[in-house]
């Protein structure tokens, strides 16, 4: 894993701590180095401070899924679904409700 750009992330977040597009990106770090519980939390974060941010309940979804948390993932995308729908966000809609009926 990159550790200057954790560095910069966390940095950026001492000084923002509600930032969610660097809290995103954190969670995107920690996922591609395989720290799923760490991107987790991040992800979680991202969406608790903009429950608008689709993309991030995906990313969640997916990693909750990984981790055997399925009916955290339900729950994840059922709240993208209805966070997307509020913004009129068609395309996250689809793919929650795909990621939901891959599960069920």
């Amino acid at each position: 894993m990159d550790e200057q750009r954790e560095q910069d992330f966390l940095e950026v977040l001492r000084v923002f701590p509600d930032d969610a597009l660097t809290r995103f990106g954190l969670g995107n770090l920690y996922r591609d180095a395989g720290r799923i519980d760490e991107a987790i939390a991040q992800y979680q974060k991202t969406v608790e401070i903009d429950p608008g941010y689709g993309a991030a309940y995906l990313e969640l979804g997916t990693l909750q899924e990984q981790a055997g948390q399925i009916d955290d993932a339900r729950l994840t995308y059922k709240l993208a679904i209805a966070n997307a729908e509020k913004k009129g966000d068609l395309h996250i809609v689809n793919r929650a409700r795909m990621r939901l009926e891959d599960l069920a």
